[in-house]
């Protein structure tokens, strides 16, 4: 009868931490189906009981999808290569923009080619049985996971380097970063792993300083309506997609950006400008009235906007993404809610951990036999 329930309690919470869901939530769902609730020590200890097997599932995954990626990208370029992968970080605490004050925070590698996360890593700021302990004169033996004392803005950077240095001891090599335009990032990397690691950046968040500087310059120009901005973010996105690859193509793109909107085509090029291909029957759909733009000002401020990049054309030129890493995090999000506090025990790894394992290996990780056996095993 005993084996029973701990069985039972060892699945229950295998089902809550897949869930996303908390004690309060769990005891709500079985207080409605008139089953006793689970009292939060009985809880806890079952949790790192399953907590332990998914981190070991999940870090299994990452080797897996690591050594998938490496035999991918040599076969796709016949010759021994780096690895090419996206990187993005996220913080356990809602972020204003303002203030960056997490007590925790992961991040998360993906390969370019398989898609599947190839490394991960946590850092948190505090310990509930430490700081306990500590008031106390007494720390209990326990599974820490206290491992950043600095701020939440550089855990990032830190957390790069250290997946990277991961691979590195497996016998892979990252060669090419994807990430947004925090230059700490890469600036790490160079100087604590290599100098040959390459950084590309990510179309979105070049997308969002675009559309930021748009909406600055707005505030001095009424012609600039949501709808304006719209557009020209449409044609700025639509130019970097056609004119991949080609450095040229995209600094003669960038200077057509503040024309083309009011009807000179001297710098557009046919792969995305309508007017080249048909003259005749050509009309700005997208914009007031079908007309061309007239305000002068306005054009001056977006030259200036556009022109900005043109340095940076090389850049543009070869534009990655992370939206892998993004839908990743809402995932992580929904195991680990930023409404609740996970960070002060060894929670949050777990739930992270489950979100990988998830992702890499599918729903189906709960129900893997092998699993709950060993989960099974652990419980008698």
């Amino acid at each position: 009868m005993l084996v029973k329930v701990k069985t039972y309690l060892v699945i229950l919470y295998l089902g809550m931490i897949h869930a996303g869901i908390g004690e309060r939530q769990l005891n709500s769902l079985l207080s409605s189906l008139n089953i006793p609730p689970v009292t939060q020590p009985t809880l806890k200890h079952r949790e790192r009981e399953v907590g332990i097997v998914i981190e070991k599932i999940a870090l299994q995954s990452t080797d897996m999808a690591l050594e998938e990626e490496n035999v991918a990208t040599t076969t796709q370029s016949n010759i021994p290569h780096g690895v090419s992968a996206s990187v993005d970080g996220a913080w356990q605490t809602r972020g204003s923009g303002r203030a960056y004050n997490s007590l925790s925070g992961h991040c998360t590698m993906v390969g370019s080619l398989t898609g599947k996360v190839i490394s991960y890593d946590v850092r948190c700021k505090r310990c509930k049985q430490c700081e306990v302990g500590k008031k106390k004169q007494s720390i209990k033996q326990h599974d820490c996971r206290k491992n950043w004392s600095g701020s939440a803005k550089a855990m990032e950077s830190d957390m790069v380097v250290a997946m990277v240095k991961n691979c590195a001891k497996k016998s892979v090599t990252v060669e090419t970063i994807i990430g947004d335009e925090d230059a700490s990032t890469i600036s790490k990397l160079h100087h604590d792993v290599s100098f040959n690691i390459k950084k590309k950046s990510d179309s979105n968040h070049i997308k969002k300083i675009v559309t930021n500087d748009l909406y600055t310059v707005q505030k001095r120009h009424k012609q600039l309506s949501e709808r304006v901005i719209r557009y020209l973010l449409k044609c700025f996105n639509y130019m970097c997609h056609q004119c991949r690859g080609d450095t040229n193509q995209i600094r003669n793109g960038l200077k057509a950006l503040s024309r083309h909107p009011y009807g000179d085509h001297s710098f557009c090029n046919s792969k995305w400008c309508r007017y080249l291909k048909d003259p005749g029957s050509f009309r700005f759909k997208s914009l007031p009235y079908g007309r061309p733009l007239q305000d002068r000002q306005l054009q001056e401020s977006l030259q200036n906007i556009f022109d900005r990049f043109i340095p940076q054309a090389d850049k543009l030129a070869n534009l990655e993404s992370t939206q892998a890493n993004e839908s990743l995090n809402k995932s992580i999000a929904s195991k680990a809610p930023k409404s609740h506090f996970y960070s002060g025990s060894e929670s949050l790894n777990y739930r992270v951990s489950s979100a990988i394992a998830q992702k890499n290996i599918g729903h189906t990780y709960v129900a893997k036999y092998y699993i709950l056996e060993l989960l099974i095993k652990k419980s008698h």
